[in-house]
């Protein structure tokens, strides 16, 4: 009934009086005198509503944008795994209808002792378990057009570990119940587990052994927190951020840049480093929303990995580029790296990640470019070398173009680079996962440098004009 007021009043914007409101939601036929005391004990508390100097109610001018907390595609995210393994996951729709979208038990957890399960409170042995590769491939499609909610940053921590080993690109952008709990200035008991959020949000603390069942009791907090914070005023993601800003702040101090330089990043594909003191990068990454990823260093949290905690210490500057898509970004955070050497990065060589890799036949792959008149296009020579050229989308005919596709296509054996094959597997791993949604030209299906020349300059007039070329 509550909620229904408040979308009521925001239908009328000329005002509500108490007896309407009584009325139509109270239900109290002749409200008189009792009206105003009734819709006072309901909405006196609500930031999102006011009383006039007339008596009359209004909504707040909230702009209903896309970044509205109830607009959003949340997703909670319930895992049981250690520092390097995941056993269990249910993902969980939020708003508007709460319920389950998947769960799965990963192959990992077979090999739970008697002990371990004790230690994770599983009842029973755990059934069905699928590929971990598999399941992680699975959650980060799922999450990828969603914002995802995890109980804790150690959670987020180990999903984006365990996927990154199995070579799948988890989502930039995620919020953490601590964050919730206080910007409802909920207080609660550190460090933050299932039973301590459930205590927090509904004042009792509930103990079960079914993981679905915890799973419900996961997304039963959250949704009576997000109904807390819309109660609160705060309904968008600016007003989540603005309430622990100033908590924030600290972490920013004595830095050269500040908490509006992370704000008013882009929300593009990017790469971005850190820099210490002494203009040595710290750690480069690469994101897919620069800002939302730079956001998620400076979360006011308890349990922060190390690494973290060094890049919020030690950091003193930080470096971005725009990226016209996240290939892009997947090699130029490859180059920076081994060109810096940052000291918080992985020293995880390219052939130790998990998965096959089989070569793709010759091709220019065409995406994005940060100049909306041009395209980024990167060559492929099978099993030898991946280039990457900027081309304007009305490019015509060109001499120089047709002689640069002769010698890295037609001509003998490339010289090879110590870049060359890591730089062509990371490469070759992301275009066969997105191909079919690609704009590729089949070089090894064409014959002399004119014909792939004028292939290419068709494709890029196409998309000049809007069209999707015809593969």
């Amino acid at each position: 009934m509550h909620e229904e007021i408040v979308a009521y009043l925001r239908e009328c914007p000329e005002g509500v009086t108490n007896t309407e409101i009584a009325v139509k939601f109270l239900k109290i036929a002749n409200p008189g005198n009792l009206a105003g005391a009734a819709v006072k004990s309901i909405l006196s508390k609500d930031c999102r509503v006011f009383e006039d100097s007339n008596g009359l109610w209004h909504a707040k001018n909230t702009a209903q944008a896309s970044n509205s907390l109830a607009l959003l595609p949340l997703t909670g995210v319930y895992i049981i795994g250690t520092k390097d393994r995941l056993y269990y996951l249910s993902l969980w729709n939020i708003l508007p209808e709460p319920s389950l979208k998947w769960e799965a038990w990963t192959r990992d957890a077979q090999y739970l002792s008697y002990d371990d399960r004790q230690v994770f409170n599983i009842d029973s042995e755990p059934e069905n378990c699928l590929d971990s590769g598999m399941v992680c491939s699975q959650m980060a499609e799922e999450l990828q057009s969603q914002l995802p909610v995890f109980l804790s940053f150690n959670d987020e921590n180990l999903v984006r570990s365990v996927c990154a080993r199995y070579g799948e690109n988890f989502t930039d952008d995620s919020l953490l119940a601590g964050e919730l709990l206080k910007a409802a200035s909920i207080p609660f008991s550190r460090p933050l587990s299932l039973d301590s959020l459930s205590e927090a949000v509904t004042g009792q603390q509930r103990t079960t052994v079914r993981m679905l069942a915890r799973g419900q009791q996961f997304l039963e907090c959250l949704c009576e927190l997000f109904t807390i914070l819309r109660q609160k005023g705060i309904e968008t993601r600016e007003d989540l951020e603005n309430k622990n800003r100033e908590e924030r702040s600290r972490y920013f101090e004595g830095k050269k840049y500040s908490f509006d330089d992370i704000n008013s990043l882009p929300s593009v594909p990017g790469v971005y480093g850190f820099k210490d003191s002494q203009g040595k990068y710290l750690y480069i990454g690469k994101a897919k929303n620069l800002k939302r990823r730079m956001m998620c260093y400076f979360r006011e949290t308890e349990e922060s990995p190390e690494k973290i905690q060094s890049i919020r210490k030690e950091s003193m500057e930080i470096v971005t580029y725009q990226c016209g898509s996240e290939l892009e970004c997947l090699l130029y955070e490859y180059r920076l790296i081994r060109k810096h050497k940052p000291s918080l990065n992985n020293k995880i060589e390219i052939s130790e990640r998990s998965g096959s890799y089989t070569p793709v036949d010759d091709c220019i792959v065409l995406l994005p470019h940060t100049d909306q008149e041009k395209a980024m296009s990167f060559w492929f020579r099978k099993d030898q070398k991946i280039q990457i050229k900027p081309l304007n989308l009305n490019l015509n005919s060109d001499d120089l173009l047709t002689r640069e596709i002769d010698e890295f296509f037609l001509k003998g054996k490339l010289i090879a680079d110590s870049q060359d094959f890591p730089e062509l597997e990371i490469a070759t791993r992301w275009v066969k996962k997105y191909r079919d949604s690609l704009t590729i030209v089949p070089v090894s299906r064409l014959g002399s440098a004119e014909e792939i020349s004028a292939n290419l300059i068709n494709y890029l007039g196409e998309l000049n004009e809007g069209r999707e070329p015809i593969l």
